[in-house]
């Protein structure tokens, strides 16, 4: 059985340090593995040993070549034999590889059917976009007809008195709290959100005096407004807090309103069905009656 050791002290000495830097250059999803740094790449090994193997075969097979003495030919023919089976070798391990992978693959679909074998058949069998294949002529007219070119024209702006609840000392507080504890730059007043908590720890009234006179007579002072700006949208910050707790106190929201809610999702939704269907199943009234689907044609 060949040795995949032949040879490849000769072909490292002579080939540059590419192949003895990445010895899974030459594999891509090996080289995926090297950089991800995950430390079960045992099974990976016997394959990228005979891809080095194999290269180094061919880097002395091609030296070789076109030599004239009886010596160098039986060389040659040795190196060649041995880059044969090293490429034999080397086609073995990667159908083997893939046979495994594959194995693999087909093993996870029980345990996760939403994993990476759904990835894939999802990805082959997506299509084309709706667009790609639309006449240009019909995309302009739609597109035409959804965003209207409108002639500009000047906003009239017009003094609107809104009443709301004032800030109070506690959502100050939390607003002060949330600040604290990241580590934004200072601003140009050069105060930190640390002094600010201080202040309003020794003086609660103060900042929240000041933020209510502000929204109160919708001034705000120029200092505040001397800032380069760059919105970021990020997560866990609703921008309807105040919007929720104001639809809340005119009456709140409908009882059959599910989603977008605090403590009340569509689970509870689907829970409230099974109790009616259970109802009606156990205690038949003139409120509920089965009967065929006009939509699915089932019961």
């Amino acid at each position: 059985q060949l040795q995949f050791n032949i040879f490849t002290g000769y072909g490292i000495s002579k080939m540059t340090g590419i192949l003895l830097r990445n010895p899974f250059l030459y594999l891509l999803e090996l080289e995926n593995i090297r950089r991800n740094k995950q430390p079960k790449i045992s099974k990976a090994c016997s394959v990228a040993k005979r891809a080095k193997t194999r290269c180094v075969a061919k880097l002395h097979l091609s030296r070789n070549r076109g030599q004239d003495s009886t010596s160098e030919k039986e060389e040659v023919a040795v190196t060649n034999t041995c880059y044969k089976e090293a490429r034999k070798c080397l086609k073995i391990a990667i159908a083997s590889s893939n046979k495994r992978c594959w194995k693999e693959i087909l093993e996870t679909i029980d345990v996760d059917p939403w994993g990476k074998p759904y990835k894939l058949v999802s990805r082959k069998l997506q299509g084309p976009s709706a667009t790609a294949n639309m006449d240009p002529k019909a995309v302009l007219r739609i597109t035409d007809a959804l965003f209207p070119s409108c002639p500009p024209a000047d906003a009239l702006i017009l003094p609107v008195e809104v009443e709301f609840p004032p800030f109070s000392v506690e959502e100050v507080g939390r607003a002060v709290h949330r600040a604290q504890r990241k580590s934004t730059a200072l601003g140009l007043d050069c105060i930190t959100e640390r002094i600010l908590s201080v202040v309003h720890k020794l003086r609660p009234a103060m900042l929240t005096g000041l933020y209510n006179q502000c929204a109160r007579d919708g001034i705000v002072p120029a200092s505040w407004k001397r800032a380069r700006v760059v919105l970021i949208r990020k997560g866990g910050k609703p921008e309807v807090a105040r919007l929720e707790e104001h639809i809340k106190s005119r009456g709140g929201l409908s009882p059959n309103q599910h989603g977008f809610r605090k403590q009340i999702s569509t689970d509870d939704a689907l829970r409230k069905l099974q109790q009616k269907i259970l109802a009606a199943i156990n205690f038949p009234s003139d409120k509920f009656c089965f009967g065929p689907s006009p939509i699915s044609g089932g019961t």
